[in-house]
């Protein structure tokens, strides 16, 4: 059975953590990603690949079922594996150097961050392995029902009278053809080692995932500080802009409706729904809601400007006076 380390190595904690305090933590998260979440997240890909692919040829009830506990165990393991080392990183390497740049300072405030950070990073990890699993379970038994139909097919057309050599070679073409119309995963899973499915349909590799999704949930502890020191210091809009410019396949829409329209250079995000409804703007809990912000959002929140933040509040102080 295939095993994972749960824990990053001291030498790479204090190489990690010489990073963040120098003031390069972006470089610290790229070379966790390197060094951990993609080497671990392919070797889980490679044990997959293997594992699927024996449900290639017809299998023993008893074999396949073998086959999905194996994957289920190292579902398991993995998660295990990933959710500790994450939580590692955004606990003692991370997370305490982004809010100190951030300015926030309370004891507090930091540990919910960053307790707050990983439990959505945990939730969304569950709930994507879970549904893999089935994905996978589901697809390798659709294989074994296409496999006895095609053998019991097979068997009919070398029965028939007349039929040649050369007609049974055609004919085992024809069906596997027809696996491949008929269940395509299990062909994206076994050779392409793609698992992970998307709401479109869409499937991905589990390392391409795992990198982006780690790359993007690690901005909630920068989101997260953002939004606590706009609500200390009374503010009720921030900028929303683009923080990771990586090539995506597809944009969220409503990243690009929100970046769409500007306020003097920046785009706006309102804490509250009457700053949102004077400014004609989305607020952060609708827009989180449609999937901003999520895991693969590549985009975030910082404060305005100086000079943006005094016109905004002068309009909004305006508007409250009008309405008074």
């Amino acid at each position: 059975m295939i095993m994972f380390s749960p824990e990053i190595a001291e030498d790479d904690i204090t190489e990690y953590s010489a990073l963040v305090e120098s003031g390069n933590a972006d470089e610290a998260l790229e070379s966790f990603l390197e060094s951990y979440i993609v080497p671990m997240s392919q070797r889980f890909s490679t044990f997959l690949q293997n594992r699927v692919s024996l449900a290639g040829d017809l299998l023993t009830a008893a074999k396949e079922k073998k086959i999905k506990i194996e994957i289920s165990s190292a579902m398991t393991g993995f998660k295990d594996a990933y959710t500790n080392i994450y939580s590692q990183f955004v606990n003692d390497i991370y997370g305490d150097a982004v809010m100190t740049s951030l300015d926030v300072t309370s004891p507090q405030v930091r540990e919910f961050i960053k307790k707050d950070t990983i439990a959505k990073f945990i939730e969304n990890t569950e709930q994507r392995l879970a549904e893999t699993d089935i994905k996978i379970r589901t697809t390798i038994r659709e294989m074994q029902q296409e496999l006895i139909r095609n053998e019991r097919d097979l068997t009919k057309f070398e029965n028939m009278a007349g039929v040649l050599d050369s007609d049974v070679a055609a004919f085992k073409e024809e069906l596997y053809a027809r696996l491949q119309e008929r269940v395509p995963d299990f062909y994206k899973m076994a050779e392409d080692g793609n698992f992970i499915e998307y709401s479109d349909g869409t499937m991905v590799g589990i390392d391409t995932y795992n990198e982006m999704a780690t790359r993007t949930t690690v901005l909630n502890v920068e989101r997260n500080s953002v939004m606590m020191q706009d609500a200390m210091d009374g503010n009720r809009i921030a900028v929303y802009y683009l923080r990771d410019d990586r090539p995506v396949k597809k944009e969220r829409e409503i990243c690009q409706e929100i970046l769409a329209d500007e306020f003097y250079g920046e785009s706006l995000i309102a804490y509250d729904e009457d700053a949102a409804s004077l400014f004609d703007i989305w607020t952060v809990d609708e827009a989180m809601a449609e999937g901003a912000m999520g895991v693969n959002c590549r985009h975030s929140v910082r404060q305005l400007s100086e000079e943006n933040q005094n016109r905004v509040d002068s309009l909004l102080f305006l508007a409250e006076s009008e309405a008074s």
